[in-house]
């Protein structure tokens, strides 16, 4: 019997449950959040269909698990909607809702399951909520086809809508293992595509779930996640962008990746570059450069480095720097590293 792990913070709880463990998701279970909410796993095999599991987060009690009808590759996904927990979990061809009712975790007959994919189009990796919609990223493995955003409707699952936001030059791929920043309040989502290395913003319709493209796709080529920070009219979208010797050999390391990395700063609304870091030691894989107290950004490395990057205004005067100014209002410095983080 195989174990899998459990991972809180910095901690690990190691327990003896069958397959691999992928992800947690805690969702409340009626009585109080913080004290007695549970944990919602996805155990893989590979080629095999997933097990989902739900266990309490104080003991890890297993209290229901489900065999899902297909393989789940990323992660799953809770949310409170319409006073009821649901749980959506993208397979390799279709997408399905769960129902937990503070006992047991069943398939929600009423919704999907959903086809979500285009010929050519290889499986999402997980579902990001958007109000009254899930959007679901599709190529989470390299495809010939350009991605789709599919916004799917939390209150009728026939209700789909799609863009395809990034198209391919010839000899392109498209593939990113990761889905799409949410923007809310601004109605807003932030695609990205490592294949072609772009960054796109669409506006999103709550009503109906039509998608815009807002600003062209701008470079930003990434293996990590992407963070919107700021106030909601001042929003910055914060991300690598990698260099590459040679586009068709990627090595993503840890060990001799073929590419360097720089941190990007965009304005959200236009796509503008407001600020980018020399090219470093690359992020670890499926990472995001995290935002921090007092403008700092962390970019943890693959070499077991902790690098810390802040924008500053432009100086007055010519200054040596250890980053190239990109645009005539702002440069970034790394202000230090620590060795040996984990």
């Amino acid at each position: 019997m195989a174990c899998f792990n459990f991972k809180f913070g910095f901690s690990s709880i190691r327990t003896n449950l069958d397959s691999l463990y992928d992800s947690y998701r805690e969702i409340d279970n009626g009585v109080t959040w913080l004290q007695t909410g549970i944990n919602v796993a996805i155990n893989k095999c590979p080629g095999g269909p997933s097990v989902l599991t739900v266990v309490d987060s104080e003991n890890l009690e297993v209290f229901d698990s489900v065999e899902l009808p297909e393989l789940v590759g990323g992660r799953v996904t809770t949310t409170v909607h319409d006073g009821k927990n649901y749980l959506y979990a993208v397979g390799v061809t279709q997408a399905y809702r769960y129902v937990w009712d503070g006992q047991n975790i069943t398939l929600d007959n009423s919704w999907g399951p959903v086809s979500y994919l285009k010929p050519g189009q290889t499986a999402g990796t997980a579902a990001a909520v958007m109000g009254d919609w899930v959007v679901i990223q599709t190529n989470g493995i390299p495809s010939n086809v350009p991605l789709s955003e599919v916004a799917i409707s939390q209150s009728n699952s026939s209700r789909i809508t799609r863009i395809d936001p990034i198209p391919l030059e010839p000899g392109q791929k498209s593939y990113i293992p990761n889905f799409g920043v949410m923007d809310l309040p601004n109605n807003r989502i932030y695609g990205m595509d490592e294949g072609p290395g772009k960054v796109v913003g669409i506006d999103f319709d709550q009503e109906t779930g039509n998608m815009s493209v807002a600003w062209a796709p701008e470079e930003m080529k990434t293996f990590g996640w992407v963070t919107a920070i700021g106030p909601q009219d001042q929003r910055v979208l914060v991300g690598t962008n990698m260099k590459l010797e040679n586009e068709s050999d990627i090595q993503p390391g840890p060990i001799n990746a073929s590419y360097t990395e720089q941190v990007m700063w965009r304005d959200a609304e236009t796509g503008k570059l407001l600020a980018a870091s020399d090219y470093f030691t690359p992020m670890s894989s499926g990472s995001q450069v995290v935002p921090g107290y007092g403008g700092l950004s962390y970019h943890v490395l693959q070499d077991g480095h902790i690098m810390a990057l802040q924008v500053l205004p432009e100086p007055a005067t010519n200054t040596t720097s250890t980053a190239n100014m990109t645009s005539t209002a702002t440069t970034t410095t790394a202000t230090g590293q620590t060795s040996g983080a984990g």
